[in-house]
């Protein structure tokens, strides 16, 4: 993609993806092996930037060097894992300490909703059934690694649940209308190449599930709508023979393909993807990676560590250098290089041990510089990546301090996260709901737990400063998921402010006196209905708890 005047259009481009524009190969968007001719030319270098992210995580940075370096240098290239770790870090502070379906009205100190509560039941059975958080797992660390996951749900007739499954973000090409005012695109798809034994040949094919949003002539009543729609989402899922595909991915022939189903009604009016993006992507429509402002530091770490090995084998086992003769040289009259255990003959009559130790130290010192910085353009406490030893820490207050970049960059992760798992929630309660099996469906989310080192004996008295039954400042159920989130073994906070609920005797004490019903207070205390008849006994046991009821 030339422009008139000779240089690559991609050059001139500051996009997400511009922190990698150093990269030689990504001004390289010709259609090669690495990049399918059917991936349209929009996506070209979002893909290129996926392939070199994973390389990073993986220790295959020296993929992307200059591509003049030569095989050896790139074979003696030291990578130490510093991408991968800043991946764990991220990710293990990002999902918390504990994950928790939570559905608006489920969990309630006096009325729960019966809806939601059947909702929060059906969804948290769904995620155990459907490996939910191994799946999160999994679409997380696609987005802090490459900057995009995504989540593809579809009904199963036979399991009778809504099927969740985690795509490579590679394989996601939504189709978005510059014209259409929506956040969400009308045409997605998911293409992928695989291969297929066909006799003695092995035939690569391209697999594409595209999901199409159409408007109705008539509209049609979805249960989750209070007025009728007027679009459908079409499912059509085809494969080719990778020789007969000539377009991009959007334009195939459809008389050289195969289908397993075309056009079929997916009785929904949402398409059922779900693109996860690292962070708030706005106009440019996809994420950027945790790695994106660490990219040359990871590089001059590892050209460093490269260096460190070569230095430190010339430090263990110094060259020497004897006179008698002259110096050693080269084929082409330069002096050879020296490696570990090298013999110079400088022939000034003496024999000296050559000392690397001070270059040694110099790169010591500048690794030491490079791990810090990137610790501070991470937003990564050094604490966190294990740089600093307990002991070392001055003081609890510095330790707190220490984690304020890191809490923010945390905070605006889960932001970007919160409505797109709500998304989510609501188009598996939608599945349920089209089947039947929940009546109506209330907002939903998926809560993280705490990240941060907490102190359980301020927290617990900071509980006790908030929430006192005589005048509270904050509400039980907040209060319980205060303890939660300061590492106490609460294993179900709703269940919790049951228990609490039902063994406050002094309130539902307060409660009969206020109000007289012995009903509202049994249920309170979770004792069921009075027994029927003329008299209502009350056990003894509830007349020590309320007082003189009878």
């Amino acid at each position: 993609m030339n422009n008139a005047s000779g240089t690559t259009l991609f050059e001139n481009l500051t996009d997400q993806y511009s922190y990698l524009d150093y990269k030689p190969a990504m001004h390289s968007m010709v259609k090669d092996r690495l990049i399918p001719g059917w991936v349209p030319n929009e996506d070209r270098r979002r893909l290129k930037s996926y392939m070199m992210m994973a390389g990073y995580v993986r220790n295959k940075g020296r993929r992307w060097l200059s591509t003049e370096v030569d095989q050896e240098t790139e074979h003696a290239r030291r990578e130490y894992g510093d991408a991968a770790t800043i991946i764990d870090t991220v990710f293990a502070s990002l999902i918390g300490d504990t994950q928790k379906i939570w559905v608006e009205g489920a969990i309630s100190e006096f009325d729960p909703d019966p809806d939601a509560v059947a909702q929060l039941d059906e969804l948290e059975d769904w995620a155990e059934k459907e490996n939910f958080i191994m799946k999160m797992v999994e679409c997380e660390r696609d987005a802090l690694t490459l900057g995009d996951g995504i989540y593809v749900l579809g009904w199963d007739g036979e399991k009778e649940r809504p099927r969740l499954r985690v795509y490579d973000p590679g394989f996601y090409f939504p189709v978005y209308n510059e014209d259409d005012d929506s956040e969400y695109p009308r045409t997605a798809h998911i293409a992928y190449e695989f291969n297929r034994i066909i006799g003695d040949e092995e035939i690569t094919f391209l697999r594409r599930i595209s999901y199409r949003m159409e408007y109705l002539s008539e509209p049609r009543q979805y249960p989750w709508n209070d007025r009728p729609s007027f679009d459908a989402v079409y499912m059509t899922d085809g494969e080719w023979r990778l020789e007969d595909v000539k377009n991009e991915v959007g334009l195939l022939n459809e008389a050289k393909g195969t289908f397993r189903v075309k056009d079929l009604d997916l009785q929904i009016d949402f398409i059922p993807i779900i693109h996860m993006t690292n962070n708030i992507a706005g106009k440019e429509w996809f994420g950027t990676s945790t790695l994106a402002r660490c990219m040359q530091i990871l590089d001059d770490l590892a050209s460093t560590d490269t260096d460190l090995q070569a230095a430190s084998a010339t430090t263990g086992t110094p060259p020497i250098a004897i006179g008698g003769v002259g110096l050693g040289m080269g084929d082409n009259n330069q002096l050879e290089t020296y490696g570990p255990g090298t013999l110079l003959r400088t022939g000034d009559g003496s024999a000296t041990l050559i000392d690397t130790s001070n270059s040694l130290d110099a790169l010591l010192k500048y690794d030491d510089h490079l791990l810090s910085r990137l610790s501070v353009n991470s937003r990564i406490p050094e604490s966190l990546l294990g740089r600093v030893k307990p002991s070392e820490v001055p003081s609890g207050i510095a330790l707190t301090l220490s984690f304020t970049p890191h809490a923010a960059l945390i905070k605006e992760m889960r932001l970007c996260r919160d409505p797109k798992y709500k998304l989510l929630f609501k188009f598996v309660s939608r599945f349920f709901q089209a089947s039947g099996q929940l009546v109506s469906i209330a907002p939903s989310r998926l809560v993280f737990g705490s990240f941060l080192p907490a102190d359980r004996q301020e927290a617990s008295t900071l509980v006790t400063q908030l929430y006192r039954p005589d005048k509270p400042i904050v509400s039980l159920e907040t209060a319980v998921e205060l303890l939660v989130q300061s590492g106490f073994p609460i294993e179900d906070a709703a269940q919790e402010v049951i228990r609490i609920t039902q063994e406050d005797f002094s309130t539902a004490n307060q409660m009969l006196d206020a109000t007289g019903d012995v009903t509202l207070v049994r249920d309170r205390l979770g004792l069921g209905s009075a027994p029927t008849g003329d008299a209502i006994p009350v056990p003894i046991e509830d007349t020590l708890a309320l007082g003189e009821a009878t």
